[in-house]
């Protein structure tokens, strides 16, 4: 007959003392002690059925393993307990500790009942409940294992009901005390132990043994999960997804007119705001004309200088024939002072600059233009149509893809970024060029699919340019392996 039978029969000495006599294993002044009943010897059985009552009634795992390093104290006497759960890899894990609501494992003293709680479960895995006492499996020099205050320890390993004493168990539960441990103790903990593992699997069905992985089917579960993992990680790698990338996008005109000073001068007035409407021919910009003006004044006064020098040439003629050789050159003095009056004219004209067709007028700012000294033909402005957009894509070199007339493109503008709108590509620059933030990019040139009032001229967003298809493994390894090549010259 077990050791069991003979509690529940009543037949051992030392089980009935367990139960009924002994009390908690210590002096009653320091633990508390059990509930007095009318029957002394039916006490440990009345406390052995309310501990497994508890255990039926949790209705969590963390809430099952505190009542299980806290309820059974009274009828085995033990000072401190402690229970560590198997992980993965079968390292053992402090889950609760007796009168403390949560374990910090950062703890000295937790990380020294782990590593002993790993020794015991290495040397007596295939054991039952066993009593030592320290400096067994500790280091004997350890200041933990010398200022522990209690000497006495209890190993009982929790296995599932049915499981062999070959499986490793799921966890371990120590218990600590003063006092040497009897057959009795041993026997009602092992009872114990067994019915808080029936109370986890009930809680965890799905798992079954997977509380902590650490049994052989487990283990074999946990490899073949990881190895159907590694080949679908592999399939998937050689997934065709469309290659793709996003650069900085700005709309602007199709048929934009450039704007440009006629001639040399400092800007003297900007006529309109940025992005205004104008109509052909308003006037935009003037150019100073203090030094223009005083050169055509010069010129009228040499036209009547000419014409002067014409009018007494002509009336000379009539009696000298020297005076008619020289009334020809004072007729060609005359049409030179002309023509060079005529050539400021034009060029003050030029000082006016003018719209060269209708649309939206894109510059900076007025305070740029304002006194600034501008030379012939240089920019200054720009007028476009806003019935005409397109999209001007700047990608960075890094980026740099091969992509084809005609390849699609989603933009994202910044003023409404969770409606993309679809556009195809039209053309690319064959060099690449420094951008206003100093990124040596291609321009790019896309144009809507279709006409969108969102299209404002000067608003800017991001585009998604999207290539051929390529795997999986090669989109995302592009960069790192082009970065490779650039420092290693492979």
């Amino acid at each position: 007959m077990s050791r069991l039978s003979q509690i529940n029969a009543g037949a051992a000495d030392e089980a009935v003392e367990a139960f009924g006599m002994r009390g908690i294993g210590g002096p009653a002044e320091q633990l508390a002690q059990p509930k007095m009943v009318s029957d002394p010897g039916h006490a440990g059985l009345q406390a052995l059925l309310g501990i497994e009552d508890e255990a039926r009634l949790a209705t969590d795992r963390a809430a099952l393993l505190r009542s299980l390093v806290n309820a059974p104290r009274q009828l085995l006497g033990y000072r401190q307990a402690i229970v560590l759960m198997a992980g993965r890899g079968g390292v053992f894990k402090a889950e609760a500790v007796t009168s403390l609501p949560a374990v910090d494992r950062s703890a000295p003293l937790i990380r020294w009942f782990e590593a002993l709680a790993s020794r015991a479960a290495t040397e007596m895995a295939a054991s039952g409940p066993t009593a030592f006492q320290l400096p067994a499996f500790c280091n004997p020099s350890d200041p933990d294992t010398l200022s522990y205050p209690f000497k006495q320890f209890l190993f009982v390993p929790i296995r599932l009901p049915g499981a062999a004493l070959t499986e490793a168990p799921i966890g371990i539960w120590l218990c600590a005390r003063e006092q040497s441990w009897n057959d009795g103790d041993v026997a009602v903990a092992e009872r114990l132990a067994g019915t808080y593992a029936h109370a986890l699997r009930a809680l965890q069905p799905a798992r079954n043994a997977g509380f902590g992985h650490s049994g052989r089917s487990s283990r074999r579960a946990w490899w073949l999960i990881r190895s159907l993992a590694v080949v679908a990680l592999a399939m998937a790698a050689f997934m065709p997804v469309p290659l793709s990338a996003l650069a900085p996008v700005e709309v602007s005109a199709s048929s934009a007119r450039i704007v440009s000073a006629g001639a040399d001068g400092i800007v003297a007035d900007v006529l309109v705001d940025p992005g205004e409407t104008v109509v052909a021919g308003q006037v935009l910009a003037k150019l100073d004309q203090v030094d223009l003006l005083n050169r055509l004044d010069v010129a009228e006064r040499n036209i009547e200088v000419a014409e002067a020098k014409l009018w007494r040439s002509t009336q000379a003629a009539f009696g000298s024939v020297d005076a008619k050789r020289e009334l020809a050159i004072s007729r060609s003095e005359l049409r030179v002072a002309q023509a060079e009056r005529d050539a400021l004219l034009a060029e003050q004209k030029r000082t006016i600059l003018e719209a060269p067709a209708g649309g939206i007028v894109i510059f900076k700012d007025k305070r740029e233009l304002l006194g600034k000294p501008v030379a012939v033909g240089q920019k200054l402005m720009q007028v476009a149509s806003p019935e005409s957009p397109e999209f001007r894509i700047d990608l960075p070199v890094s980026d740099v893809m091969l992509l084809e007339t005609g390849a699609p493109v989603r933009v994202f503008l910044d003023s409404d970024p969770l409606n993309p709108l679809d556009a195809i590509l039209t053309r690319t620059s064959y060099h690449a060029r420094a951008t206003s933030e100093g990124v040596l990019a291609y321009s790019i040139t896309a144009k809507p699919s279709g006409s969108d009032v969102r299209l404002r001229v000067g608003a800017r967003g991001s585009a998604k340019l999207i290539g051929d298809d390529v795997p999986l493994y090669f989109f995302l390894l592009r960069k790192p392996i082009a970065a490779i090549r650039q420092w290693t010259g492979w």
